[in-house]
């Protein structure tokens, strides 16, 4: 028997080997593509992450956190009221509590707002919310916006949203008391 002769009995084989070395190439492919993808999105939702948490970690954010929580500490009972008459007034202990109130507030509602609208993940969402100031947004700012903007539905909206996302941080308080004590 020569080559040809052998060759043409395994010619159904070979095609077979052949068909299954082309599905396996094409599933590897596939599953290998699918892990570069993945990889690519966590790089992409760290760099995210360390860019908006940015924000967060500035000195001006720092500030304003002192700012609004000396408000608190200052004027346990009517802090948003007492806010809402300095910003009425236009003094400038009125324009630095809403400068400060300001800051805090479009952080952590720009995280609710992208989530709502599915730009970020849950994970993303309590990654971006984990710091102390979420308790100072809640217990200060969002008395202070009630106060100046009274209880609009899109806002509560977005409080509840972020209430789902993050009720806390850690034990609810404040964080704070050593750096305004000394």
């Amino acid at each position: 028997m020569d080559w040809s002769s052998w060759l043409k009995v395994f010619d159904p084989w070979l095609d077979g080997v052949n068909v299954f070395a082309s599905v396996f190439a094409a599933i590897s492919a596939f599953f290998l593509g699918l892990i570069a993808l993945r990889r690519q999105n966590n790089t992409t939702e760290a760099d995210f992450y360390l860019q908006f948490t940015a924000r967060y970690n500035t000195l001006r954010m720092h500030e304003a956190l002192l700012v609004l929580y000396r408000l608190k500490m200052s004027k346990p009972d009517d802090f948003a009221h007492h806010f809402i008459q300095e910003f009425r007034q236009g003094t400038p202990e009125g324009l630095r509590l809403d400068q400060a109130r300001r800051l805090v507030n479009r952080y952590f509602v720009n995280i609710a707002e992208m989530r709502r609208n599915r730009l970020i993940n849950q994970k993303l969402a309590r990654m971006l919310c984990n710091f102390q100031g979420l308790n100072i947004f809640y217990k200060i700012v969002v008395p202070m916006n009630q106060a100046k903007y009274g209880n609009q539905q899109e806002h509560s909206e977005i409080y509840q949203l972020l209430r789902r996302i993050k009720s806390r941080f850690s034990d609810g308080s404040f964080g704070l008391v050593d750096q305004v004590e000394g």
